[in-house]
């Protein structure tokens, strides 16, 4: 950089000094490498910045590593760094970093054994030739405050000294396929929020779309600038199983999008497409859609949870995503990163995430995945369906979100003492369970029967508000002034719009819950309570010709239903003596009543 800037100037020019540093980092543990990743400002790399890329993969493993080693982590940060963590860190080289592009392009030149030679001109410009193809640009030379970084609040350059960069803003924009019903033609809809990232060499760009999917690069690139997307905001990170170097279900899911010219910036457009006729475990397309939809998913309900003043889920969730699980179209939330319990970790990793018996690749085992997730998931989503087309449409996936979002709800407000009865309890069910799973083929039971005088009070409780969730946060994103066409699942049976007495899908679903369907297992968990709570109309036999529930509460609201969930209220009935209390005994006889008639 300084010999270019000794051409530039004739050899008059201002001695620079480093503005960034090219370092590495080497952790050892997950702890370790998520406190990295978690670090919004650090844009981590794994593979050095100045190798050539000649075939892109999800990511890059270190031949001289073990398969299963941490690699080390590259990266550019301000010269004025200082690292956090215990993560082994290094300094590679010290760099100067402009905006300049001539500046730039100069010594990408003459690092690449090309010469220049230099005239200046009786008007004050100066004409720079290339030796090896005689080709030359006249400028004048850029003062110092445009060599700077465009960042720098005292940037004032543009494109090779001609002043005023202008960031190019693209109207291309990352998207992701919807599927609103089984067969329904398919629509793009923004991938909002989400990162992306611009790089060329050791210069980074690193910002998120808009609610439109666009974005706008404020970094100047002159050529061949790569272009991915990180499913990773400051609300959640969405990773994806691996069956090999599974330290790297740490990172969020990446793909690359392209690399472009500066002119072809403004029209990148990427996809993330649902494919079809799946027949492969780990399809990385469908992988990719399904972190897409979720991404979109969590924030959905961060933001009906903003505009209904409801408690929100802690920030920097940690979410998986796998279709290598026994369950199919299901969720968990274990909730690991915030807690330090792991009891029957195994057991839910085997249920929702990884099950070596069945699907994954031969010597990859549940303890060495544990290994790297402990303390490191919050959220396993499980998109394994027997019907791709049909049954795994976008709301029904958006449903197993909300439902888990519904759960990290629910611990954010009771905590961890609430969190860690439910999450033994589940356990307990699934490693009891599981045995017979492998055995006969079927899914294990998350749950049980209900009859466990200590495991089925804190389930009842934790399932009550997650399956309310998943139907009552899909009606809003889906019902509004104009509902969208969607299908609605619950005990078995499909509701769509106009089901009930005109209710949409989701809500038809939550109302018609019959906890005297003998053809329901779990029948015992509540899940219609708070909507019956909210809603006006009686559910006298409206479920499919069954007597259902007599329910004479009306008027509470989301909130209501909500603030009961506090440490200490582990079963139904503390719930409703809860809400009670919080609401002045409002309506106790009705509510008493319909929480009869769910068996409390």
């Amino acid at each position: 950089m300084q010999n270019a800037l000794n051409i530039l100037h004739g050899g008059n020019a201002p001695l620079i000094s480093a503005s960034h540093k090219y370092v590495r980092f080497k952790p050892s543990s997950p702890e370790q490498f998520s406190e990295l990743e978690d670090n919004q400002d650090l844009e981590l790399q794994d593979y050095p910045m100045d190798y050539e890329v000649i075939q892109d993969g999800d990511y890059y493993q270190d031949p001289n590593l073990g398969v299963e080693d941490f690699g080390w982590l590259y990266t550019v940060v301000p010269i004025n760094y200082t690292p956090l963590g215990g993560a082994q860190y290094e300094v590679l080289s010290e760099l100067y970093l402009t905006d300049n592009a001539i500046l730039e392009d100069m010594a990408e030149s003459l690092a690449s054994g090309l010469i220049y030679t230099y005239f200046k001109n009786s008007n004050g410009t100066v004409t720079i030739t290339r030796t090896d193809n005689g080709s030359t640009i006249t400028m004048r030379p850029p003062t110092p405050c445009e060599y700077l970084p465009s960042d720098h609040p005292d940037y004032c350059g543009g494109w090779g000294g001609g002043g005023g960069g202008t960031p190019t803003t693209v109207d291309g924009g990352i998207f992701v396929h919807e599927q609103d019903q089984c067969n329904n033609e398919r629509r793009e809809i923004p991938v909002r929020q989400v990162r992306v990232v611009a790089k060329r060499w050791f210069k980074v760009w690193r910002g998120y779309t808009d609610n439109n999917g666009d974005f706008t690069v404020t970094k100047p690139f002159k050529n061949q600038v790569k272009v991915l997307v990180k499913t990773k905001n400051v609300h959640a990170k969405i990773s994806k199983i691996r069956g090999v170097r599974l330290w790297q279900m740490l990172f969020p899911v990446k793909v690359r999008v392209g690399v472009f010219n500066n002119n072809e910036l403004s029209s990148v457009r990427y996809v993330f497409d649902k494919p079809t006729n799946i027949t492969s475990p780990n399809n990385r397309a469908l992988a990719r859609w399904a972190a897409a939809t979720a991404h979109n998913s969590v924030l959905e309900f961060k933001e009906i949870t903003a505009d209904n003043g409801l408690t929100a889920p802690d920030n920097k969730l940690r979410v998986i995503v796998s279709n290598w699980g026994f369950m199919r179209e299901t969720g968990a939330a274990p909730m690991w990163s915030k807690g330090q319990d792991l009891t029957n970790a195994a057991a839910w990793l085997s249920t929702f995430a990884i099950a070596p018996a069945l699907a994954t690749p031969a010597g990859v085992s549940i303890m060495a995945v544990l290994h790297i997730l402990k303390h490191q998931t919050d959220i396993m989503i499980g998109y394994a369906s027997d019907d791709y087309n049909c049954r795994l449409t976008t709301p029904f996936f958006k449903s197993f979100v909300y439902h888990e979002m519904g759960h990290a709800q629910h611990h954010k407000q009771a905590g961890e003492a609430f969190w860690d009865n439910y999450r033994i309890s589940v356990g307990l069910n699934l490693s009891s369970s599981l045995l017979s799973s492998i055995v006969t083929g079927e899914e294990p039971d998350p749950y049980g029967n209900g009859q466990n005088p200590l495991l089925s009070p804190p389930i009842a409780v934790g399932e009550m508000w997650g399956n309310h969730c998943e139907k009552w946060y899909g009606e809003q994103f889906y019902g509004g002034t104009v509902p969208r066409n969607v299908l609605s699942l619950m005990q078995g049976n499909w509701f769509g719009n106009g089901t009930i007495g005109g209710l949409n899908a989701n809500f038809s679903a939550i109302e018609s819950h019959n906890p005297n369907d003998n053809n329901d297992g779990w029948r015992w968990i509540p899940q219609g309570i708070p909507y019956d709570l909210w809603d006006n109309r009686n559910d006298f036999a409206l479920s499919f010709g069954a007597l259902n529930i007599n329910d004479n509460a009306n008027g509470f609201t989301t909130n209501q239903c909500l603030a009961p969930l506090q440490a200490d209220v582990r079963t139904i009935e503390a719930y409703r003596n809860r809400l009670l209390q919080q609401n002045g005994n409002a309506q106790q006889a009705q509510v008493t009543q319909l929480f009869q008639q769910y068996g409390y």
